[in-house]
């Protein structure tokens, strides 16, 4: 993440979040991870990224990141829409959550999207020329798919810019 965020000048964000599915954890023999759980290893992350010295354990040598990122914190979106990943959310100032389904249609409704303090964006699908305006978040991610289409339909959505 430092590495990326000194390439970019400063413009990584680091996404994390619980897993949507349990088969991605149980298939390497673990149970999903709880909120506190992920909260902890942000911790761990946040630290070593802004150039603290991290132990692991009490008696286990100490540990400093370099070169360290631009950024300072290094912004962290939490993604998913349980209860947990809220939590941690409000805790780490950036939230991503999903506005559509398993087929790529959009599912949530501008008045279903919730009340965050933080930076929300919101995974969507919009058409060509379509506004999405009527969501109050701060960013419109276009989930870009299978689901939606052929490999020339995807790329013609994306040469189609932006939804206004």
């Amino acid at each position: 993440m430092a590495t990326l965020d000194r390439l970019s000048g400063g413009r990584v964000t680091l996404g994390a979040g619980l897993g949507g599915v349990p088969t991605e954890f149980t298939v390497f023999g673990q149970p999903m991870p709880s909120g506190a759980e992920l909260d902890s290893c942000l911790s761990l992350v946040s630290r070593l990224l802004s150039g603290d010295e991290v132990r692991f354990t009490a008696d286990g040598p100490g540990v400093r990141l370099a070169p360290l990122p631009v950024q300072r914190p290094v912004p962290i979106w939490i993604g998913s829409t349980s209860p947990a990943a809220a939590r941690c959310a409000e805790r780490w100032g950036g939230w991503m959550i999903a506005g559509d389904d398993e087929q790529g249609r959009m599912a949530m409704a501008p008045d279903q999207v919730p009340d965050y303090s933080g930076e929300l964006a919101l995974i969507g699908v919009s058409e060509p020329g379509s506004s999405v305006k009527d969501y109050t978040v701060s960013w419109w991610l276009e989930h870009l798919h299978g689901y939606r289409g052929t490999y020339d339909e995807l790329l013609d959505r994306v040469r189609a810019g932006p939804p206004r």
